[in-house]
């Protein structure tokens, strides 16, 4: 029986997260957009309004105190990860994490993100592409009918292999038997002086040459 013997621990942890992106836009998937990730932010340039010149863009739609609780969410699993490791053992319950936060810095960025929409029936569907790498992202639709008989075509063309298959095995299963039956006829074994033939065979067998 397997005994575990429990203990408490406490103690401090640190990690430092630097660049976690936060999508400030309502209006575009979150989710869609970290697909597009990552983003090489290593490569920042100040901002100049000719980087706009031509195009649309939107404004931050996000306020920076609820951009901050979305931070915590992503950083919460990372820091009990390591929590965990820093306790060690083989099983743990963890029943509190205080976790303080410190030298905290925002920086408003924008990122190159073509975004279109089109729309097909009567849903629209939107598609996103990273202007940096020309990563593509987006929604597309589906036709039931479609995969249905996309499906079906291929359990008819399984069956057809499974049909063909089995008739080369009975196919090679008969030529096998004939040789089998011709291979009896009319052979003998010679040692030294005396011809020998060999045992009785099957009562399928051919016998030829026999005086």
């Amino acid at each position: 029986m397997r005994r575990t013997r429990w203990y408490s621990a406490s103690g401090t942890v640190a990690r430092w997260f630097d660049d976690l992106l936060i999508a400030a836009s309502k209006s575009v998937s979150p989710e869609r957009l970290a697909t597009l990730e990552p983003w090489d932010v290593v490569e920042l340039k100040p901002y100049q309004p000719a980087y706009l010149a031509g195009h649309k863009a939107q404004r931050y739609q996000l306020e920076l105190g609820d951009g901050f609780e979305q931070a915590k969410a992503i950083m919460a699993p990372e820091i009990e990860s390591d929590t965990r490791q820093d306790i060690g053992g083989d099983e743990q319950r963890v029943h509190q994490i205080a976790t303080a936060y410190s030298g905290i810095t925002f920086k408003h960025l924008l990122l190159p993100v073509w975004i279109s929409a089109y729309r097909f029936q009567t849903k629209v569907y939107q598609v996103l592409v990273n202007a940096r790498t020309g990563e593509v992202q987006g929604e597309r639709p589906y036709s039931l009918l479609k995969i249905v008989g996309f499906v079906l075509l291929l359990l008819l063309v399984g069956l057809v292999l499974i049909y063909l298959s089995i008739g080369t095995v009975e196919g090679s299963s008969k030529e096998d038997r004939r040789i089998s039956r011709i291979s009896y006829s009319g052979f003998s074994i010679e040692t030294g002086q005396k011809q020998h033939r060999p045992p009785l065979a099957p009562p399928y067998a051919l016998r030829k040459g026999e005086k």
